[in-house]
């Protein structure tokens, strides 16, 4: 019986209340996804222990058969009369294969190989859940954010609206100013249903992961810490050593090159070693106990089958180039998905210190339109696009900012060190 242990060093899961590092582990910890790719894995070995059992343990059949019989034979009577009595027949064969043209060596490393891939397939698994998962918790925190930008962009229309009323009422501002102002406000309000939908979808989205009963107002946004890659070509190094899917596809060409070898099995004799024990009484009309015991070698060969052998072989051959190929494209796949993230990682970093800078001179910026126009030198349609610059710069902050943290997180997922970072281990324990 094996079993397989979930080995979570992180803090213990708060009520309602959840980090980055406690969401991820808890959704390993729970999502079927990792349930199923642990059921493949306990399949896997099951496979590896039946064919470990054909390799190391004999078989032991047993035959038998009792009851009533009638003979009539010349070897039982010369006038060929019938003759009827009680009878049994036992047979007792006890079988050890030694040698079966590798066959059963090959059998063993595909299964093996078989068991590891499928072991890094739970990695593959973890990994990309453990992405999918902190890409849901980081949506949450964005569309929340937008949704508060939003709201503040609401409150500035509903202030510079109030105050244009004010001045039509007062005949000294034409009623299309209003008008303007008006129709911006209730754009600026669709904006803000836009940016609640979004925040509705994203909570949508982090249930789907883990269905926790978090409180969404208690989640924390994550800091960045250092990723261990001075440039992309150490990161795609680290990918081909460390990324699960590369490996589980490097177990597989293991598996077909040990499927294609164990066909060659067929072109070789298959020696056993063979006990026998057969206890009869009564059995064909001859009375009395009949018994024999025999040790064999027993040697049968397939001397001609059709050609099935090496079409077989061929096929084997085929499904191995197949899976090399699929290596290849892997890391072709893995390499731009990697480069795509480091790209965006580090072009974002500085993008945001100019959209810092931006966020920075615009507030300057409505600071001094509000000063010049109590001085009667800027009008209030100055005003609110001062405001609406701001607020702009603030929607980019938002989008730019959780783009780099989602790309953080992607080049440690394809490099593969995105478990360690979150000290997630996956420890398999066998009975």
């Amino acid at each position: 019986m094996k079993k397989t242990l979930l080995a979570l060093t992180l803090l213990p899961f708060m009520s309602f209340a959840m980090t980055l590092d406690e969401m991820v582990s808890e959704t390993i910890n729970t999502n079927p996804i990792i349930n199923i790719s642990i059921e493949k894995q306990n399949a896997a070995q099951s496979r590896l222990d039946q064919e470990n059992a054909e390799f190391f343990l004999p078989k032991l059949d047993f035959n038998g058969n009792g009851g009533f019989e009638q003979v009539s034979s010349p070897a039982t009577d010369a006038n060929s009369s019938y003759k009827a009595g009680a009878k049994y027949d036992a047979n007792f064969v006890l079988k050890e294969n030694l040698f079966k043209g590798f066959d059963t060596q090959e059998g063993i490393r595909s299964r093996e190989a078989g068991f590891t891939s499928s072991h890094y397939q739970l990695i593959e698994k973890a990994n990309d859940l453990s992405l999918e998962a902190t890409k849901a918790y980081l949506n949450v925190l964005k569309t929340k954010e937008l949704l508060e930008v939003a709201k503040d962009n609401v409150e500035v229309h509903s202030t510079i609206l109030n105050k244009i009323s004010k001045k039509v009422n007062a005949g000294t501002k034409r009623q299309s100013l209003y008008d303007q102002t008006l129709s911006r406000l209730e754009n600026a309000k669709s904006d803000v249903v836009f940016a609640e939908q979004e925040h509705a979808n994203a909570k949508v989205k982090y249930r789907r992961v883990l269905d926790d009963g978090v409180d969404f107002e208690t989640l924390v946004k994550p800091e960045l810490g250092e990723l261990n890659f001075a440039n992309i070509e150490e990161a795609v190094d680290a990918a081909n050593e460390k990324n699960p899917t590369l490996l589980a596809d490097k177990y597989d060409i293991e598996e077909a090159d040990a499927n294609y070898a164990r066909v060659a099995a067929k072109y070789y004799p298959t020696l056993d070693l063979q006990g026998e024990a057969r206890l009869r009484n009564n059995v064909h009309g001859i009375s009395g106990q009949d018994n024999s015991f025999a040790a064999l070698a027993v040697v049968s060969y397939n001397l001609y089958n059709g050609g099935a052998d090496q079409a077989k072989r061929e096929e084997n051959m085929h499904i191995m180039l197949e899976k090399k190929y699929s290596l290849a494209d892997a890391q072709r796949y893995i390499k731009e998905r990697l480069s795509k993230a480091w790209n965006t990682y580090t072009y974002t970093e500085t993008q945001l210190e100019h959209i810092e800078l931006n966020i920075k001179a615009a507030k300057k910026t409505v600071e001094d339109y509000h000063k010049e126009y109590n001085l009667g030198r800027r009008s209030l349609v100055d005003l609110l696009n001062s405001e609406l610059e701001l607020n702009s710069a603030k929607n980019r902050a938002v989008n730019v900012s959780y783009t780099r943290m989602s790309a953080y997180y992607e080049i440690l997922a394809h490099s593969g060190t995105l478990l360690d970072a979150f000290n997630i281990e996956l420890d398999v324990e066998n009975d």
